[in-house]
């Protein structure tokens, strides 16, 4: 039983990863296309992306680990929520600046509120997750226990 387990953990780990070597193959296929694609639009937009690389590593990094510790026995996984957390906030700021982009190529005027109200958004990111992350590690527990119960 551990061991199917483990390995369904490390064969999700393995998925993340291939996921995400894909994404930055992808990414410098894009690199390469602008020596032949001339379009503004499409090098800046490359460009966005190349700037803005690291955030994407982040996001993916502390993802990957709360996906790791949230699959793991309760004393490791009560840890989950938290990368969880630190992610999605570097999520909504990945999306944050896309939607910045998109306002300055566009004319739109609606960049100013996701900066103006940015910690709004992150108290709401952090309670939402962190609560919710709890709540189902407790449930999850809860439900082991009742089952444990029925057996005897």
């Amino acid at each position: 039983m551990v061991k199917n387990n483990i390995f369904t953990i490390i064969l999700d780990i393995i998925g993340q990863i291939v996921g995400f070597l894909v994404f930055i193959l992808i990414v410098f296929i894009l690199n390469f296309l602008t020596l032949y694609i001339k379009e503004p639009i499409f090098i800046e937009i490359v460009q966005f992306i190349n700037q803005n690389i690291y955030l994407i590593c982040i996001i993916t990094i502390f993802l990957i680990v709360a996906e790791l510790l949230n699959k793991l026995f309760i004393p490791i996984s009560l840890l989950a929520p938290i990368f969880f957390c630190i992610g999605y906030l570097y999520l909504f700021i990945w999306i944050t600046k896309i939607i910045c982009f998109v306002n300055s190529k566009l004319n739109l005027n609606i960049c100013h509120i996701f900066l103006d109200l940015k910690y709004l958004f992150y108290i709401i990111i952090i309670v939402l997750v962190i609560i919710g992350w709890y709540i189902s590690i407790f449930a999850k527990t809860l439900n082991k226990e009742k089952q444990k119960r029925r057996k005897k």
